[in-house]
């Protein structure tokens, strides 16, 4: 690398680092012009202005290190700006504050910081022109009016105001400082997930401490039953000893001779045993504890370093509210609540997009004009409140609310029937609450018309993505002519969350517990048919019942029991609740959640995976794709069948994986397995080519690339042996190029699927047609 791009990779770095700082200058500055507007009278209105004047300088200074002429020349008129204020050359205005707003918007729209800018502008206003405006401000306004300059203040004069100033900060400042560095998100998210990591060793630590407890008990029990023995074979002994028979006594001698010493042996072996047993147990439950300890107080470390006050957030709205009321012509307050409350900032970087949706969908849709807020008795200043507080321990509740006019479910039911055509007929039987819910449909509106801020049906549809992508739910609730309110429930964290390990098959799967509305056993006579689906009344509502391993595409298995009784789980989303029947349900673990990576991304009703307690890989289920597929699944009257038909026991299709990577290894036996077939790993073609001679198997399932001897390797090896001749062979492989296809192909292989394509479904097809 030369000198010049040595350079051009150092600014590239510091204004990376600039972008960061400047949008916390911004959001001084943006709070601060937002507070004197609302209080010109305030009692500490000069320390507002001196927090403002500040930030504006320190951004001018950091633009300039950085090569940011223009951001320079903007804060040096702003500069100017507030010095006359201070100065009382100039005087408060609504004239002034709509300049200084978008001023701050201008410097939004160059450094690309979206949640400044309500909605971008038709025209760019160029730099050269805002700063006509500034000076033309300095030049032509004069103080007018007592009421709205800024008094006299007895303070020294400016120049000792400063340096007073400055070196009250720098008291402030110097332990603070030499206590705060700047480190990259990126980072500290791989530092957090370092840290998540050890819960797998935390848990994994418990589960042996409990399995060593486990078999100290058992080796007890065996020692007592053992030595309960003792008394029995001394009678048996001296019953055989009475039966003479010359020919036979030093055999019967010998043997019991060997009994009765393995009984004399095995107390002192057993004891010895469970002294060791019962040490390991000591000493392994120490581990944990000492582990649990120390992994808790990483963890708890680690996750506070990325957490931050959700005003950091939340302080970005009121300036937004403002910007867009001024546009429409509208009068608004914005109240905000909870901003001292600390969450994960990947969770309020999640956020940002979907409350920006929410917050321009209460002024465009929500609050009326002026005029007709005072036609219908109300203020005519309308009220946007948005609340935060913690809930549980683990979850926030987020509600934004609106004083507007409602949610107009006639016109949302209209452009419901736009959107799809077929839906006409659907709509009409539909409760408020299912009105309501179409309101997060791609499409849907009740604004006629497309504007820059809305119309397109698209920003309700990404709030919920977003939102149910986090493991969150999001409801919402309207009145009529009274308002909106939309509540969001998320988890203080990323990764980590409470799951309901449930039992399906021999395979366990995690539902995120925010999801689950109630867990109950249902009477199979119970059960109706309602518009050619299976319901379940739960407290007089009616609710489709599905089984999950159906919707799972798991083999239909029917059940014969004596008590006619299934276990259900009534499940939530933001438009829908559909009951699920599961076989067990085992526990309640907080889980780490990990995702399958790219070339798993596409399993639908799977958001990831994790470990649980006892060592196992358990699928997450996503809720929200899982209830749309159980939407799709036609199913009646066969479901009460399904429970009192016994159908024979087939003989199940044994499956042979290779693939060296664990974890791909145990998913693709979880998928295999949950499909009803048997299934046997190895861990390379070698391995698979030992046990392929041992044992039977219908199908191998194939990596490509592996040590010792690759997947191309081991089907050409196959096809070699006459005993293979039709095993069918399918390669499951990241190698997508046309020559990698040919050559699976020529060397025998039945089917070729590429990772990045895979699709859980499309391998079980694939496999049931070859078998």
């Amino acid at each position: 690398m030369n000198q010049t791009d040595r350079q051009e990779a150092l600014l590239k770095h510091l204004r990376s680092t600039f972008k960061v700082e400047a949008q916390e200058h911004i959001g001084t500055v943006s709070r601060a012009l937002l507070q004197l507007e609302k209080d010109q009278e305030s009692s500490n209105r000069f320390e507002v202005l001196d927090t403002a004047f500040r930030a504006v300088h320190s951004l001018k200074g950091a633009s300039s290190a950085v090569n940011y002429p223009e951001i320079s020349s903007i804060c040096h008129a702003v500069e100017n700006i507030f010095s006359g204020l201070r100065n009382q050359s100039l005087s408060l205005s609504t004239e002034l504050f709509n300049l200084l707003h978008k001023t701050i918007r201008q410097l939004a729209l160059i450094l690309e910081l979206p949640e400044y800018i309500a909605s971008p502008p038709a025209e760019q206003l160029r730099v050269s022109d805002l700063l006509k405006l500034l000076q033309g401000l300095l030049g032509a306004q004069t103080v007018t009016s007592k009421e709205k300059s800024l008094p006299k203040k007895e303070t020294p004069s400016q120049p000792q105001l400063e340096r007073t100033k400055e070196t009250q900060d720098s008291e402030k400042n110097d332990t603070s400082t030499a206590k705060t560095i700047r480190v990259s998100v990126d980072k500290l998210n791989a530092v957090l997930l370092q840290a998540e990591e050890m819960l797998l060793v935390k848990q994994t630590n418990q589960q042996n401490a409990i399995q060593l407890r486990e078999s100290y008990r058992i080796a007890s029990e065996w020692g007592v039953r053992l030595v309960s023995l003792r008394p029995d074979l001394r009678f048996l002994q001296q019953f055989l000893e009475t039966t003479y028979d010359p020919n036979k006594q030093d055999l019967l001698e010998h043997h019991l001779s060997r009994i009765v010493d393995f009984l004399e042996w095995g107390p002192n072996f057993l004891e010895e045993m469970e002294t060791l047993l019962l040490d390991l147990s000591h000493k392994a439950e120490h581990n944990y504890r000492v582990a649990a300890a120390m992994i808790d107080n990483l963890q708890r470390e680690a996750i506070e370093i990325t957490i931050q006050s959700a005003s950091t957030l939340l302080d970005i709205f009121p300036a937004l509210v403002r910007q867009l009321a001024l546009e429409q012509g509208k009068n608004i307050e914005v109240s905000l609540k909870g901003g001292s409350v600390e969450i994960d900032q990947r969770i309020l970087e999640y956020l940002k997009t979907p409350l920006i949706h929410l917050i321009r969908n209460c002024v465009d849709h929500g609050i009326e004009l002026p005029e007709a807020r005072q036609a219908k008795g109300k203020s005519a200043t309308g009220r946007i409140s948005i609340h935060l507080s913690v809930r549980s321990g683990s979850h926030i509740e987020l509600v934004i609310s609106d004083d507007g006019a409602g949610i107009n479910l006639q016109k949302i039911k209209s452009s419901a029937e736009k959107v799809v055509n077929s839906f006409a007929q659907q709509t009409e039987n539909l409760t408020v609450e299912e009105l309501t819910s179409l309101i997060y449909q791609p499409g849907v509106s009740t604004n006629s018309i497309i504007t820059d801020i809305s119309g397109r049906g698209l920003g309700l549809a990404i709030v919920k993505d977003v939102v149910e992508k986090l493991n969150g739910t999001i409801n919402v609730q309207t009145e009529d002519g009274k308002g909106t309110s939309f509540l969001l429930q998320l988890p203080l964290t990323v990764d980590r969350l409470r799951g309901l390990v449930i039992q399906l098959g021999a395979q366990n799967y995690v539902i995120p517990v925010n999801h689950i509305a109630r867990i109950f056993q249902i009477d199979i006579r119970d059960i109706e048919t309602i518009q050619n689906r299976s319901s379940i009344s739960i407290n007089q509502q009616i609710f489709p019942l599905v089984q999950l391993k159906e919707v799972l595409g798991m083999p239909h298995q029917n059940i014969n029991t004596s008590e006619q009784t299934a276990i259900a789980v009534l499940l939530s989303s933001a438009t829908h609740k559909i009951a699920f029947t599961v076989d067990r349900i085992l526990d309640e673990q907080e889980v780490l959640a990990k995702s399958l990576g790219p070339q798993l991304v596409r399993i639908r009703n799977i958001s990831g995976a994790t470990l649980l307690q006892d060592g196992s890989l358990s699928p997450i289920l996503n809720v929200p794709e899982l209830i749309d597929s159980a939407l799709k699944v036609n199913q009646s009257n066969h479901f009460r069948s399904a429970f009192v038909k016994d159908e024979p026991q087939t003989v199940k299709k044994s499956i042979l994986i290779a693939e060296d990577s664990i974890t791909s290894r145990i998913l693709m036996k979880s998928i295999l397995e949950s499909s009803g077939y048997a299934v046997e790993t190895s861990v390379d073609g070698l391995d698979a080519l030992t046990k392929l001679r041992s044992q039977h198997f219908d199908l191998i399932v194939s990596d490509v690339d592996m040590p010792r001897m690759n997947g191309f390797g081991l089907t050409a090896k196959i096809r070699a042996d006459k005993k293979f001749t039709h095993l069918p062979v399918v390669l499951v492989t990241a190698l997508d190029s046309r020559e990698d296809r040919e050559h699976g192909i020529n060397v025998g292989a039945n089917a070729y699927i590429v990772k990045g394509n895979f699709d859980q479904t499309n391998l079980i097809e694939i496999i049931r047609r070859l078998l």
